[in-house]
């Protein structure tokens, strides 16, 4: 199982209430990291996996490509296998901007 099914499960588990992105950068540093507990330091853990924004210019969200995958709704992040979101939040704002 690569990186990436452990935290598409992992956010999974989360069903409606969907997983905030540092529960998921929590998750994965303190399994890639045995016995070691994350602290505010390790914010940044992971986060290329999230953006495109990198040092070397290539794009690397690969947590957020493929249909297996996360997707953001709002401020929280939910699960998508095959294609498909598993659990859509129970509640969705649409706010309009000026």
């Amino acid at each position: 199982m690569t990186n990436k099914d452990l935290i598409v499960d992992f956010v999974a588990l989360h069903g409606k209430k969907g997983a905030r992105y540092t529960d998921i950068i929590k998750f994965i540093y303190e399994h890639n990291n045995p016995g070691m507990t994350y602290d505010r330091s390790n914010r940044g853990y992971y986060s290329s996996a999230f953006s495109r924004w990198t040092y070397d210019g290539k794009d690397r969200r690969y947590l957020l490509k493929g249909d297996t995958c996360l997707v953001k709704l709002g401020e929280l992040y939910f699960a998508k296998k095959n294609g498909k979101i598993l659990h859509t939040p129970q509640k969705q704002e649409v706010v309009w901007e000026d």
